[in-house]
């Protein structure tokens, strides 16, 4: 997966993450730095099902998807459900144990960013937006990987566009360390030489 403008310490931070969520049965992903995340946990835990947000459910990943949507995943899944169903059952149900999330911006607060850099009305730059990350309510956990040099963990969000439940663990990882709460203050438990 190299030369996809990651650093060093940015592959680091993709393999610490996969490494907190191969230890659960399964995980809700989308694409980009959180897809190439699952990759690397399922090769951890082949018995891993990740769940996309677009539905598709259990692919056996071989590499990174280039959207939500790649054909790739559906050619190698177990079954593609209707996305109401991701986020109505799913999700809401609580029946995913773990999700990975990407963010510009999070604080140690669990508010995450992805809407806009600045104010929303005039901003410096605007943003995907937050995709189906505001519906994660995974049951055990969820992380926040923030390996994109752009990525930053500020004192106060720009902007919240969601925030991560206090009710579960919520781990934190950058290119910079790891930080883990659970309802509470975050904590600074690995730091990245």
């Amino acid at each position: 997966m190299a030369g996809d403008g990651l650093t060093p310490r940015g592959e680091e931070a993709v393999k610490r993450a996969a490494e907190l969520v191969a230890r659960y049965d399964s995980l809700f992903v989308g694409v980009g730095i959180a897809g190439r995340c699952a990759v690397l946990a399922q090769r951890l835990n082949p018995a891993l099902t990740v769940v996309f947000e677009s539905g598709i459910v259990g692919a056996a990943l071989s590499a990174p998807p280039r959207s939500i949507s790649d054909r790739r995943l559906y050619e190698r899944c177990r079954y593609v459900a209707p996305q109401e169903e991701i986020f109505d059952c799913w999700l809401g149900g609580r029946r995913i144990d773990a999700a990975v999330v990407g963010a510009a911006q999070v604080d140690l607060h669990g508010r995450v960013n992805t809407t806009v850099i600045g104010s929303y009305a005039a901003p410096r730059a605007r943003l995907t937006g937050a995709g189906g990350a505001p519906e994660v309510r995974p049951r055990r956990a969820a992380v926040v990987l923030l390996a994109a040099a752009n990525g930053r963990v500020v004192e106060s969000v720009d902007f919240v566009t969601y925030r991560l439940p206090d009710d579960i663990d919520r781990w934190l990882v950058t290119d910079l360390g790891v930080w883990h709460a659970r309802s509470g203050e975050q904590r600074l438990v690995a730091v990245t030489p």
